[in-house]
């Protein structure tokens, strides 16, 4: 099992921020940054092994179909040129 890792997210209320709505807005940009929501989210049930390697699966083959997409229009761009 994974350690969870501490969050350490502080927003601290300065000149920069002014208004408490934009030190709200940057709070939640450094939540999301830090993963915090999606982290719960997964820890939030069990999943087995398998469920885990399916999901990873589809992931790379959402990647390799993007990645794939991506170079056929490139080498449609290539052949544009000539």
């Amino acid at each position: 099992m994974m350690k969870s890792k501490p969050a350490h997210v502080t927003v601290y209320n300065d000149r920069r921020y002014g208004s408490p709505d934009r030190l709200i807005r940057k709070f939640i940009k450094l939540c999301k940054k830090e993963r915090i929501c999606e982290e719960y989210r997964e820890k939030e049930y069990f999943k087995t092994a398998a469920q885990k390697r399916k999901e990873k699966q589809a992931r790379s083959k959402r990647r390799r179909a993007r990645e794939e997409i991506k170079a056929e229009k490139k080498r449609l761009q290539r052949l544009k040129e000539f």
